[in-house]
């Protein structure tokens, strides 16, 4: 786990609990759910680390986390596909890769952090295999049909990191791979995706940068952070810098925020991106 509180779909045993909220949001009409699976790597709090704590190469940052071997990470691309799979069937409409803000698939797309110089690292397409590895087996196992979305960071805003260039060139190749849509994000450090949009002008942190692999791919692109207002929504969708928007603070603020929006009630969030919302997440109790 990343957080305390959230979900896991590391076991069979958790099918059940997320068939139950596949069917509740299948009675509520068109709507659809996916499954966003993410491994934390060397990201994750002290108190919920066990006693391997694993990187693509060692860090200054994190002194306890270590390289991970080729045997480990055979393994963690098998329980990315495990959980894929669970997904399905629970009846899940699709599952995201989420391979942005710092977590393991971040760290080893980013030369700032996988310094290898075998098979892993060492390129772009080594930095990129695990994930093709993940992508081609999600594939293989749950077929042609299934929707395999995927979470980037665009870049990590850190010496050495990921750069735009590379971060489209890696969703190039995973279009070949199979993958159906790129939600585009952005940010390694921590606090870095959690700015506060002042005005309607700031909205759209990472737009600039949707609009880079929209014109880069032939996939649908989702832009997000920092919309707030509906109409610098409709406006990135109406010029064409994107295909889809996402939220998260502002359903949290106010989960009927779409109804309002289409019924006319009000055009903008209430969120004040104020972020204590993350700060309740914190405090969340783990009773794993």
């Amino acid at each position: 786990k990343c957080s305390p509180g959230m979900l896991g779909l590391d076991h069979d045993s958790k099918i059940t609990g997320f068939a139950r909220v596949a069917e509740i949001v299948h009675k509520l009409g068109n709507a659809k759910i996916a499954a966003q699976i993410n491994f934390g790597g060397a990201q994750i709090p002290e108190d919920m680390r066990g006693p391997t704590l694993l990187s693509p190469s060692e860090r200054d940052d994190v002194p306890e986390a270590r390289a991970f071997t080729r045997q480990e990470a055979d393994d963690i691309i098998s329980a990315y596909i495990d959980a894929a799979w669970r997904a399905k069937e629970a009846g899940l409409d699709a599952v995201q890769i989420h391979a942005a803000h710092g977590y393991f698939l971040n760290q080893v797309l980013s030369p700032a952090t996988n310094r290898r110089k075998d098979i892993f690292g060492d390129s772009v397409e080594g930095r990129a295999l695990i994930l093709k590895n993940i992508i081609l087996g999600i594939r293989e196992r749950l077929g042609q049909d299934f929707p395999i979305l995927m979470k980037i960071a665009s870049h990590d805003g850190t010496p050495h990191g990921l750069s735009l260039e590379d971060s489209v060139a890696v969703a190039r190749m995973a279009v070949d791979w199979g993958l159906n849509a790129i939600e585009v994000s952005g940010g390694m450090r921590p606090g870095m995706n959690m700015r506060r949009p002042k005005k309607t002008s700031d909205e759209g942190f990472f737009l600039k940068e949707a609009e880079v692999f929209k014109n880069a791919l032939s996939i649908p692109v989702i832009s997000v952070h920092g919309f707030r207002s509906l109409s610098v929504m409709e406006e990135a969708l109406s010029s064409g810098r994107a295909d889809m928007i996402s939220l998260c603070r502002p359903f949290i603020r106010e989960p009927d925020l779409i109804n309002r929006f289409k019924e006319g009630i009000q055009s903008k969030s209430n969120c004040i991106s104020c972020n204590k919302c993350l700060k309740m997440r914190r405090d969340l109790k783990c009773r794993a």
